[in-house]
């Protein structure tokens, strides 16, 4: 941050870039709110007195803020089966092949930090999907994955006792709550930055709103 400060404004130097579909930008949407809603109605049970939870107390209590927290967990399957089906068009496909792993993701982080500590004065040309985002998307789906399974421990907690040692569904309990604090950690530290405060983009990366990175009026061109 200090070096992007110091010297002139530029952008983000990409390879390539290709807008954001509409359907990808609702897909990002109907994903930002259902995590939203899960974040908020999931902490309140950790601490319903709080005063950021009292909303859930005027509704109705602990059965509002279940009630909310199942219903954003059954929009977010909803969307994560729509994103599944996304997958399998020939557009869908080609955004998957390019958010795999590449020897390049091993090599892009070292010239960024070199850039950013001063030993390096070119800028770093990365790919449209580089390692923030690759990392970001994979760690959504393997963050997605544990938490729909401890959920559902959790959710059906009589069938899950009655087969399964007590041991598990505690775990369950412990880890669910853990990779929720991990993922908004993630979302406010990692996310926030690389969307929000980088001075690459600042104020935002427009791309969740127009498809684009930049404002309509930004004429493309490096400073």
């Amino acid at each position: 941050l200090i070096r992007k400060m110091r010297g002139p404004r530029a952008r983000r130097r990409r390879f390539e870039e290709a807008a954001l579909s509409p359907s990808e930008r609702w897909q990002h949407a109907a994903v930002g709110a259902c995590f939203l809603l899960l974040a908020y109605s999931g902490f309140a049970l950790h601490d319903p007195l709080a005063w950021w939870a009292r909303p859930f107390q005027l509704l109705g209590g602990e059965a509002a803020r279940r009630d909310a927290h199942r219903a954003a967990a059954a929009l977010f399957l909803m969307t994560s089966a729509a994103h599944l089906a996304y997958l399998n068009t020939q557009r869908g496909r080609a955004r998957l092949k390019a958010l795999l792993p590449a020897w390049r993701d091993l090599k892009d982080p070292v010239m960024v930090l070199s850039y950013n500590a001063g030993a390096s004065l070119e800028r770093p040309r990365l790919a449209q999907f580089c390692y923030v985002e690759k990392f970001e998307y994979w760690a959504l789906v393997w963050g997605s994955a544990v938490m729909t399974l401890t959920g559902a421990l959790l959710l059906f907690h009589n069938l899950a006792l009655a087969w399964l040692p007590l041991w598990m569904t505690e775990t369950a309990r412990v880890v669910h709550y853990l990779e929720a604090v991990l993922a908004c950690l993630a979302i406010l530290l990692w996310h926030g930055y690389w969307v929000f405060f980088d001075p690459e983009v600042y104020p935002m990366n427009w791309a969740w709103l127009t498809g684009e990175t930049y404002p309509p009026d930004d004429d493309g061109k490096e400073p």
